[in-house]
C-alpha cells in the first residue's frame, strides 16, 4: 500500500485547476489519498463560511464523502509525538527576537500519521518553505533570512533531530503527480500528447500556487512520456 497524504496547498492547487479528477483515475488498492484533521479544517471549513473558498471546499468534500480521500485523526499516543515535533521544528530557525514558527498545525498532523504507516508514503506540499523544511533546511535558512531580512540562528541538535525523524518522508509536489498522471495518459481525452498540453497543466498549478520554477517545468517537459 502507498499512502499519499496531501497538505492544503497542494490539494487547492488540483482543485482549483480542475484537476481534482486524477485522484479517481489514479486510486487503486495499492494507493489511499489522505488528508489529516487539521487539513481538513484549514479547507474546509472556510468554505462554510466565505462564499470564495465554498466551491473549492465543496469539491474536496465530496471526495471525502465518496470514501475517495480519507480523514484521519491523531491517536491519543501520537500527541505527544505533535507536541515533541511542534516544539522541536519550530525552534530550529531564531531570530534575536526568538523563534520562527516553520511548520503550522496541518503540516504538523499530516507528518505525525505518516510515521504511523511502515508502508511507502509521500507527502503532496505545494508551499515552499514547509517543502524545504524536510527536503533541504540548510537552503531554507537562506530562504527565510531573505524573507525576514534579518540574521537567522540555526539549531543543529534541534535540526538532525527533525532530518532524522522525517528521513523516511518522500514530498512531493502538485505538479509531480500532474506529470506523472500524464505520462499515464489521463489527460489523453483533451489532446494528443504534447510538451504545450504538458507546460500548460504544470503552469495552471504554477499560477494556483505550487512553487515551481520555470527551468522545472522545462525539464518536465523535455523528459520523454
Amino acid at each position: 500500500m502507498k499512502y499519499i497524504f496531501f497538505d492544503s496547498s497542494s490539494i487547492i492547487s488540483l482543485t482549483q485547476t480542475n484537476m481534482l479528477f486524477l485522484l479517481e483515475k489514479l486510486k487503486s488498492k495499492e494507493i489511499k489519498f489522505c488528508i489529516s484533521k487539521a487539513v481538513y479544517d484549514e479547507i474546509i471549513l472556510p468554505g462554510q463560511e466565505n462564499y470564495q473558498f465554498g466551491w473549492s471546499s465543496e469539491q474536496i468534500a465530496a471526495c471525502i464523502e465518496s470514501g475517495l480521500i480519507e480523514v484521519l485523526e491523531l491517536e491519543e499516543k501520537e500527541q505527544k509525538d505533535y507536541d515533541l515535533v511542534d516544539e522541536q521544528v519550530n525552534s530550529i530557525f531564531s531570530t534575536k527576537f526568538g523563534p520562527i514558527q516553520i511548520l503550522q498545525k496541518g503540516e504538523l498532523e499530516t507528518i505525525i500519521l505518516l510515521k504511523r504507516f511502515k508502508e511507502k508514503k509521500l507527502f503532496s506540499i505545494d508551499e515552499l518553505i514547509t517543502r524545504e523544511i524536510i527536503d533541504d533546511p540548510r537552503k531554507l535558512k537562506d530562504i527565510v533570512e531573505r524573507r525576514y531580512k534579518t540574521q537567522l540562528f540555526l539549531d543543529e541538535k534541534k535540526l538532525k533531530q527533525f532530518v532524522d525523524y522525517v528521513s523516511d518522508i518522500k514530498v512531493v509536489r502538485s505538479v509531480d503527480l500532474v506529470a506523472y498522471s500524464f505520462g499515464k495518459n489521463l489527460f489523453a481525452k483533451y489532446s494528443k500528447k504534447s510538451e504545450h498540453l504538458l507546460k500548460s497543466l504544470l503552469y495552471a498549478l504554477k499560477d494556483s500556487g505550487c512553487a515551481v520554477l520555470h527551468e522545472e517545468i522545462d525539464k518536465y517537459a523535455a523528459e520523454p512520456h
